[in-house]
């Protein structure tokens, strides 16, 4: 785009400026047109003096600056505003969407609660800048203005983070992928860990219950470093049990998750989505049994111990053994001898997850309401685009309509639409889900993925509060999702 800059002389210049620009290739393009780095006024008009230049533009005023209006227009649609594409950045208007939908996350930020937690010590996130920055586009979205709404400057704040610097071209990316790094960039924006948070063996100890210990030791392994509201609705814990086919011992071991991925299979019938789930909670590996020193095949059960307030699934519709590099190739339409499964899932708008909770539970813990679709239209090889539909409105899930979401544009679609082969992330909310009104870092559970591991069984019951492992393994297959641990990490403090 173009940029009109006028000069302390009276005369303007016109400069090509992109919202990707960081300050100092701004800088550079101004000393490339002028022959030095003059002053120069903005169009708000501040004026910039050349001496120092990068000392006074801050990135957050400079994005304001070189970003794209947002659209006003009187045809706003009830089921809310959309976003402008900036290219091939449907992968994040489409996600981000669904994640406008949740209500107890959206009032955190309206209600300006998450300015009390911004951790500007933790050099793992933004220092608060992406905090600020949803907050900046949820309040612009809700304001009632706009039909479409600009994020350029959230997507830049997003890349600004070096593990995420790759948002930050025109390039297609897979939705999953962002909405983890999102997350968890937010996540560290807004960690309130202290590394002293109350331990709750003791209690665990009363019970008596082995595995009870195990779960409760993982959580505070993991709490230790990683407490924020907003994550305390997308985390859960999930056991895997191991059993040897040749001696039958049996091993337990827990991790935390923040979605599920289940596997598809090419079939021309309906999968339904509790054959995909089954799936995923039971299979066999081939591991090494401490136990009898032999390498067998091992039975393995996976099943949620603490389920999460708000639930993604993943309809897998690419090959299980694509690393991610991969997976960004497809999506590109690199060629390759890749294909993405078409087949139809039926999922239901009320899902029931007691069949695979291995805890204790009240009896309408286990309900969740569907609130959200990611879809993914096209061929791999040949590119596609993301849409969502998204259940928006006031008021419960229950009494919200849905919406078809695609870049800019908002229509309403009657709910008998909204299972397609298209459909790609499942956004499940669990009913009378809400953020602690304190957080204390006691006992809660925070992040990691679900994956259907196929490791090997540990020697005795244990649990690793580790972060994300570097892949997923379905039935012993393994897809590559995110190469990010962060889960020894320790926040530095000044």
């Amino acid at each position: 785009m173009q940029l009109t800059v006028g000069l302390p002389d009276g005369t303007q210049i016109v400069v090509e400026a992109e919202p990707t620009d960081t300050i100092y290739a701004f800088q550079a393009k101004l000393k490339r047109k002028c022959g030095f780095v003059p002053d120069v006024r903005m169009p708000d008009g501040k004026v910039i003096y050349g001496a120092s230049f990068d000392a006074v533009v801050d990135r957050e005023y400079m994005l304001r600056q070189l970003a794209m209006e947002d659209k006003v227009g009187t045809q706003i649609s009830p089921g809310g505003t959309g976003l402008l594409s900036l290219g091939n950045t449907c992968y994040m208007n489409a996600t981000l969407q669904c994640l406008f939908a949740i209500k107890p996350l959206q009032e955190f930020f309206l209600s300006r609660q998450y300015q009390q937690d911004v951790a500007v010590e933790n050099e793992l996130g933004l220092q608060g800048q992406l905090a600020h920055s949803y907050h900046e586009l949820l309040s612009r979205r809700q304001s009632g203005t706009f039909e479409a709404i600009n994020p350029t400057i959230f997507q830049c704040t997003l890349g600004s983070h070096p593990r995420y610097q790759h948002f930050l071209n025109s390039d297609q990316h897979d939705a999953l992928e962002f909405v983890k790094c999102f997350l968890d960039c937010l996540h560290e924006d807004l960690n309130v860990a202290r590394g002293k948070q109350k331990s709750t063996k003791s209690d665990a100890k009363l019970v008596g219950d082995p595995q009870a210990i195990a779960a409760l030791e993982c959580k505070d392994e993991w709490m230790e470093n990683n407490c924020s509201r907003p994550a305390s609705l997308f985390y859960g814990l999930k056991r895997m049990q191991m059993t040897c086919q040749t001696c039958e011992r049996s091993t337990v071991k827990f991790d935390m998750f923040d979605s599920i991925t289940l596997p598809l299979w090419e079939t021309e019938q309906t999968i339904h989505l509790t054959e995909s789930l089954a799936k995923c909670s039971n299979g066999h590996v081939s591991a090494h049994c401490k136990s009898c020193q032999q390498s067998t095949s091992t039975g393995m059960e996976v099943g949620i111990w603490d389920q999460p307030p708000v639930l993604i699934l993943q309809l897998c519709r690419y090959s299980l053994g694509e690393s991610l590099d991969q997976i960004r190739g497809n999506l590109l339409g690199e060629a390759g001898d890749h294909h993405w499964i078409k087949a139809l899932v039926d999922f239901p708008e009320e899902l029931d997850l007691a069949p695979y909770l291995v805890h204790d539970h009240p009896p309408d813990a286990a309900l969740y309401d569907l609130f959200g679709v990611v879809n993914y239209h096209g061929e791999l090889a040949e590119g596609g685009h993301y849409t969502s539909y998204v259940k928006a409105g006031e008021g419960e899930i229950s009494q919200r309509e849905w919406y078809c979401f695609d870049d800019a544009r908002v229509s309403k679609i009657e709910p008998e639409t909204i299972v397609s082969s298209a459909a790609y992330l499942l956004f499940y909310q669990r009913r009378a889900a809400s953020l602690p009104s304190d957080i204390k870092c006691e006992g809660e559970s925070l992040p990691s993925a679900i994956k259907c591991e196929g490791e090997s069984p540990p020697s005795d019951i244990k649990c690793e509060g580790e972060s994300p492992p570097s892949d997923i393994k379905c039935d012993g297959e393994e897809k590559v999702q995110r190469k990010h641990n962060r889960g020894k990490k320790k926040k530095k403090k000044k």
